[in-house]
């Protein structure tokens, strides 16, 4: 069965889409009644997509903070081109079930786009089931759904790689294209998924480049893809804030920088979960970093 066309794939977001439930049904059965965070960055990022989506006339001005002068809706972490959309299509009534759906669907997406590359890779189709449940189901973006919804979005590097894949044995052009759009929705999700992805094929290319350094003509092709998949996005998305950012009163020293951040502890040594008991029996102090709360399958 598993080498019928079609079938793996299926078995995989079904299989993934099962484990989400077993989770998560509580959630996926009244996803327009259900928040994730009630409090502190979830409680914002509900309420700036929500507000930009039911009340804001223009896509770049979010009216909801910093009154009277308003706030440019990039710096909100508000969804930009989601709660646009929902406001478009006047899904407004629904756009806590449809933000809460598309970050549980991410996992059933990103399992079969991690199925897709091990298949590429030649690794046999049951073991390319099993690592892409696994994988999809660790990953650690699974704390952004305590408040950061916009970098939750575990599908996202998978889906970079897959494309990247993609520019390398099909229509490059093409496909360049195709990477551009994405990274710009990103950009539009949150810049820093959208930086995060766009690093990831710039030192794709740049490791290409130093194995093909003695073929100029590849070396010029490679320069040339990193324009199209990367440059022409961060132009087209730094022009548009430094264009639409002309709100004022903003903070010129916002607080944070020293005290959120990751450290070698903190990534490495178990701070929740069922391994939380190594951390505590040793008296390992695993560091001050924001993503110490946790929501995950558990």
């Amino acid at each position: 069965m598993l080498r019928r066309k079609g079938i793996p794939e299926l078995l995989t977001f079904g299989f993934a889409f099962f484990i989400l439930f077993i989770f998560y049904h509580s959630v996926l059965l009244h996803l327009n009644d259900s928040m994730f965070a009630p409090d502190g960055d979830g409680i914002k990022n509900y309420y700036t997509y929500l507000y930009h989506a039911r009340y804001d006339i223009s896509f770049q001005d979010f009216s909801g903070m910093n009154y009277p002068f308003g706030e440019n809706i990039v710096y909100t972490d508000a969804h930009p081109l989601l709660s646009w959309v929902v406001h478009l299509f006047g899904l407004t009534n629904y756009g806590i079930g449809i933000l809460n759906f598309l970050m549980l669907i991410s996992y059933p997406v990103c399992a079969l786009l991690l199925y897709k590359i091990f298949r590429h890779y030649r690794v046999e189709t049951l073991w390319s089931i099993l690592a892409a449940l696994a994988i999809a189901f660790m990953s650690p973006q699974v704390f952004r759904m305590t408040g950061h919804f916009s970098l939750s979005y575990v599908f996202a590097i998978p889906l970079m790689w897959f494309l990247l894949i993609k520019v390398l044995h099909n229509k490059k052009g093409l496909w360049s294209i195709a990477i551009s759009l994405t990274l710009l929705v990103f950009f539009f999700t949150h810049p820093y998924l959208g930086i995060i992805m766009a690093f990831l094929s710039v030192f794709f290319w740049i490791v290409k480049g130093i194995k093909d350094r003695r073929d100029g003509k590849k070396i010029t092709q490679y320069l040339g893809l990193i324009f199209i998949q990367i440059v022409l996005p961060f132009i087209f998305f730094q022009g548009f804030v430094a264009l639409t950012d002309t709100h004022t009163g903003r903070t010129t020293n916002p607080a944070g920088f020293f005290d959120y951040y990751a450290s070698w502890k903190s990534v490495f040594v178990p701070h929740t979960g069922p391994l939380n008991w190594i951390t505590h029996w040793l008296k390992i102090d695993v560091g001050n970093w924001e993503s110490l709360c946790y929501v995950g399958f558990s």
